[in-house]
This record gives structure tokens, C-alpha cells and sequence, in this order.
């Protein structure tokens, strides 16, 4: 672990902090949030940022700016390129915010893979939260005072984007097994990993079993993907 790095439930004493610092002579503070796929980035750092500010923060997700899947076909790319988003709205709508003004934004819907667009109404706030795959791309580095990356290892995300996909895309582990070889965890080496680099803090957030799994249900869970016993 380097000097930057810190374990899930050390890092928000220390963000406090800086952000708490960096308030005293900025209006609105925006921090960004990066992740591998299925980090769970949302309920673990973002969430608990804006829940310490609460209604002086609000959460936006790059998830919101995902292209259709014809777009996404037509230019022969996947959803783990950040070609796959609009990031040059995204970063539109925040130079809005950072003017104190309200947006509507895109919303995403993950089982039909089609954007809505206009659909979410952001309102500024003194937090401005952004969370997502590629949120430390160089076009938002003007913007950012607060740069954090969630890692988790890779079988971590993968076991994390088997229960995530299983409910949201409704895939069986097989799809979602071959899609994470051959296409996630490659972009994330490409795209995702090197934001690292660039980041002010890295926060550690391991697949903990007896937390993210008390809701599972193995039965259902075999049955449902067809998995011999035998």
C-alpha cells in the first residue's frame, strides 16, 4: 500500500477533511470518483460523502451518459471504452452546476440499453459527487479538487459484477464470466487502471463475503443458472 492508498473505512476521515479545507475558499467542490467495473463505488464512497453532507451534496453518475447499445454497435466499440459515454455532455452539464444553475440529465436503462434523455433534474450543491468508470479522463481534471479511485482486486469485481448483472441485466454467471474476460477486465487494464496515476487518493475496497453475501440465496442462485452439483 503507498502513501495515497487507504482502506475503505480510513479514507473518509481524511476526505473530510480535505474537502471540509478546500469549502473554505471554494463555492461548490467537485469531487470525482473512478472505478473498475463492479467495485461498488456507489454505496461504499460516494454515498457515504454525500450522507455526510446531505442536502449539501449530491451524487451524479457517469452511468446517467452511457450511449444506446445501436450506437455502441454501429462504432464497433464496448461499454467499458470511454467512447461508450457522452463525456462531453457530462462534462457540459457540470460546468453548468459550477455556475449555480439546474440540468436535466440523461437516465440509463441498463435491461432494454437505451438512454432517456432530460429525464433526471440535478440541482447545484456545495458537493458536487461524480462517480463512475472514467471519471478521472483528462477533460475533467480542470474541474476536480478532489480525485479519488476505488480499487478492488480482480476477482473481487468479477464476483461483485456476477451478483450485480444477475439482477440488472438479468445474464446468467456464464454471459457474465465470458463478458468480464474477454471485454471488461481488459479495458479495465487499458482505460481504468492508469487513472490511478492521476488520482489524490486510493481507496481499498475489497469483496467482503459476510457483508455482500447475507442476502444470498445459493439454491435460487444454482437453479437458476442451470450449475450441476456434480
Amino acid at each position: 500500500m503507498n502513501n495515497k492508498s487507504f482502506p475503505l473505512y480510513e479514507w473518509l476521515f481524511k476526505a473530510k477533511k480535505i474537502i471540509k479545507e478546500k469549502l473554505t475558499t471554494k463555492e461548490i467542490l467537485f469531487v470525482f470518483v473512478a472505478w473498475g467495473s463492479a467495485s461498488w463505488k456507489t454505496s461504499n464512497v460516494a454515498n457515504k460523502i454525500a450522507k455526510f453532507y446531505k442536502d449539501n451534496s449530491v451524487v451524479l453518475s457517469m452511468d446517467n451518459y452511457f450511449y444506446w447499445a445501436e450506437y455502441v454497435i454501429k462504432n464497433n466499440i464496448t461499454f467499458d471504452q470511454p467512447e461508450a459515454i457522452n463525456i462531453k455532455l457530462l462534462h457540459e452539464h457540470l460546468e453548468i452546476l459550477s455556475t449555480w444553475k439546474e440540468v436535466l440529465i440523461p437516465n440509463y436503462d441498463f435491461v432494454e440499453s437505451k438512454s432517456i434523455p432530460n429525464s433526471v433534474k440535478i440541482e447545484p450543491k456545495k458537493v458536487i459527487i461524480v462517480e463512475g468508470l472514467f471519471t478521472l479522463h483528462e477533460i475533467f481534471i480542470s474541474l476536480s479538487d478532489l480525485k479519488l479511485f476505488v480499487e478492488t482486486s480482480t476477482h473481487g469485481r468479477l464476483i461483485r459484477r456476477i451478483l450485480r448483472d444477475m439482477k440488472r441485466t438479468r445474464q446468467k454467471v456464464n454471459e457474465i464470466v465470458e463478458i468480464f474476460e474477454t471485454v471488461v477486465n481488459p479495458m479495465h487494464e487499458k482505460y481504468i487502471e492508469p487513472q490511478k496515476q492521476v488520482s489524490d487518493m486510493i481507496i481499498i475496497n475489497e469483496f467482503d463475503p459476510y457483508l455482500e453475501l447475507r442476502w444470498f440465496d445459493l439454491d435460487k442462485f444454482i437453479k437458476e443458472n442451470n450449475i450441476p452439483l456434480h
